[in-house]
């Protein structure tokens, strides 16, 4: 494919003075004009469509990354696949500023989700039963979140974790058990929000 011959600073550049130009006759729309340019080189390399790209945002191993139509990734987020990982994330999700998705492991992010800034979602860990801690390998799970799942700001998600549709993930959580359907889980470790009694 032609387009991975482009490198990604150059792309950059455009967007960037084409959001310059743009800003001097509609103030404001600098952004929005940068996204939708680093979004249609990405469409490409990543075989979807209609992405949004934020500033600084980096894909590592971008062969093994799809990102469903519509997708938005905001600015400085990181996805990093591995050298054997994937990441898949369903169309119309929405990941914020500064999110992590560590994908060794393997991460599918379903349809229409809203993940917070500051949020770290990890599908590998060190093996801590090992001799030497220092020289233990990572050890993968995967990590499946569910369609119209919502991730608070700075929560983090641990490995093997599965949380189901249209669950609530409070800000600040630290989730490392599943997450049935429609549940809310806060706090650290993440439990579910007690029954509110009428």
């Amino acid at each position: 494919m032609i387009f991975r011959l482009v490198p990604v600073l150059l792309i950059e550049m455009i967007a960037r003075v084409a959001g310059y130009f743009v800003n001097l006759f509609r103030p404001g729309w600098a952004y929005p004009v940068e996204r939708r340019i680093r979004g249609g080189y990405w469409s490409l390399l990543l075989s979807s469509r209609k992405l949004k790209v934020g500033r600084g945002v980096q894909f590592e191993g971008s062969n093994r990354i799809h990102l469903g139509a519509r997708v938005r990734v905001n600015d400085a987020c990181q996805l990093a696949a591995g050298a054997q990982g994937r990441i898949a994330v369903g169309a119309d999700s929405h990941l914020a500023r500064f999110t992590l998705v560590a994908g060794g492991g393997g991460v599918t992010i379903g349809e229409r989700c809203m993940i917070s800034s500051f949020v770290a979602i990890y599908s590998s860990k060190n093996d801590l039963t090992a001799e030497v801690p220092a020289l233990a390998l990572a050890v993968s799970s995967p990590v499946v979140l569910g369609n119209d799942v919502f991730v608070g700001v700075g929560a983090k998600i641990l490995p093997g974790v599965t949380i189901g549709d249209r669950a609530v993930i409070g800000a600040g959580a630290v989730v490392v058990h599943d997450v049935a359907p429609g549940q809310t889980v806060v706090g650290l470790p993440a439990k579910p929000l007690p029954a509110r009694q009428n």
